[in-house]
């Protein structure tokens, strides 16, 4: 995994300045390119409680996501609340927390189905990656 590193523990002045340099296997390195990982806005996420932050790592990772079910939902995140409209009251106050941070531009969950609709505000980040990626013509 890491091919070879170099350490550095004094500068030419004297002071103590520590210097790292670490080669990693090519097929390691390219996990930690801009479309192989997610990078969390982590002042949004210091802003959120509990559901709201397992909601903020999951949404996250789905650049365009789909609905699901309050149901699905609650499994998914290991909630511990047992009453279904208990869990829906929490999810709407944690949906609102993402609207409020920036996180999400739009949420809903209908009435019929009872499924979850949440629309991504866009990112600085995504957006920068994304014209780049664009301008490069690997889009």
């Amino acid at each position: 995994m890491i091919r070879d590193f170099v350490w550095k523990n004094d500068n030419d002045t004297g002071e103590s300045d520590r210097h790292w340099i670490v080669r990693l296997e090519p097929r390691i390195a390219a996990l930690f390119d801009h479309m192989s990982y997610t990078q969390i806005d982590w002042e949004q996420r210091l802003k959120l409680g509990v559901l709201a932050k397992w909601l903020h790592a999951f949404y996250y990772t789905h650049r365009t996501p789909y609905a699901l079910k309050t149901e699905t939902i609650r499994r998914l995140s290991g909630s511990t609340t047992r009453d279904l409209s208990k869990f829906r009251q929490l999810l709407r106050k944690a949906l609102a927390e993402l609207v409020e941070v920036g996180f999400l531009r739009s949420q809903s969950i209908c009435i019929q189905t009872d499924l979850v609709y949440v629309q991504r505000a866009p990112s600085v980040k995504t957006s920068v990656i994304e014209k780049n990626t664009e301008s490069s013509g690997n889009a």
